[in-house]
C-alpha cells in the first residue's frame, strides 16, 4: 500500500512539472508575440505587465469575448498606456481600485514509523492524512497568510478624450503597485501644482488607507486636506 501511494506521489509531481513547463513556454511565447507587436508600433516602451481581464469587459479594450491569449498592457514614455495589439488607441490609466485579501493555508509534517500520516494528507487532505496518521507519533505544523489574487477595477479614458470606461480584472498586491506606480497617468499640469512634501504625505495616506488603517471617508478627507493648500 505504502508503494502505491509513493508511486502516485511521483506521478502526480511529474505531472505538475510537466504543466508547470508548458504554461512557462506558452507564457514565454504570448510574451514573444506582444514584443513583436511592438516592435511593429515602435513605441518608446518603459513596463509592461500581464492583466486577467474578465470576459465580459474583453470588448471595452479592442478583444473578442473568448479571448485565450495573455493580454499585456504597456506604459510609454509619454505617460499613455495601451494594450498588446497593432490597433490599441493611446489611452490614460485614470484610477486603479483594489483590495487585497488573503488566506491562512496550514502545512504539517508527521513523524513516527512510517511518515504515512504526511504522503497521505498531500494527496488525499484530511481523510488521507487521517488513514495514514494510525502509527503517528509527532506533528508539525506551520500556518501562514497567502495572498489570493482579487478584483481590481480599472478605469481607462482615451488620450484624444471620450467618455471613461472601467474593466475588471484580478491582481496581488504586487500588480496593483506597480500599476500605481508605473502605468496610471500623471497630469503634468496637476503634479506641478503638488509640492513633493505633498507628494510624500500623499503616498503615505494611500499606505495608511490600503492597510486599513484609515476608512475611505478619512482618506478622502485628508486627501483633500493636502491638495487644498
Amino acid at each position: 500500500m505504502f508503494g502505491l501511494i509513493v508511486m502516485a506521489v511521483i506521478v502526480w509531481v511529474g505531472w505538475s512539472i510537466y504543466q508547470a513547463h508548458k504554461h512557462k513556454e506558452w507564457v514565454q511565447e504570448q510574451t514573444n508575440k506582444a514584443m513583436e507587436i511592438e516592435s511593429r508600433r515602435g513605441d518608446d516602451i518603459t513596463h509592461r505587465i500581464g492583466l486577467s481581464v474578465a470576459n465580459e469587459d474583453l470588448p471595452k479594450i479592442g478583444y473578442n469575448q473568448g479571448f485565450d491569449g495573455l493580454i499585456f498592457l504597456f506604459s510609454v514614455r509619454d505617460g499613455t498606456v495601451h494594450f498588446s495589439y497593432e490597433q490599441s488607441p493611446a489611452l490614460h490609466l485614470k484610477t486603479v481600485e483594489f483590495q487585497a485579501h488573503y488566506s491562512q493555508q496550514t502545512n504539517g509534517t508527521v513523524s513516527g514509523r512510517s511518515g504515512s500520516a504526511a504522503v497521505g494528507g498531500l494527496l488525499f487532505g484530511n481523510v488521507g492524512a487521517s488513514m495514514g496518521s494510525a502509527r503517528k507519533r509527532k506533528v508539525n505544523t506551520t500556518t501562514k497568510n497567502v495572498e489570493e489574487s482579487s478584483q481590481a477595477l480599472l478605469t481607462f479614458v482615451r488620450a484624444n478624450g471620450g467618455i471613461p470606461f472601467t474593466i475588471q480584472c484580478t491582481l496581488i498586491t504586487a500588480d496593483y503597485d506597480s500599476l500605481v506606480k508605473d502605468f496610471v497617468w500623471k497630469d503634468p499640469i496637476k503634479e506641478s501644482l503638488v509640492s513633493k512634501s505633498d507628494i510624500d504625505a500623499l503616498s503615505q495616506l494611500g499606505k495608511l488607507h490600503e492597510s486599513g488603517i484609515l476608512t475611505d471617508e478619512e482618506f478622502a478627507s485628508k486627501k483633500s486636506q493636502i491638495l487644498a493648500k
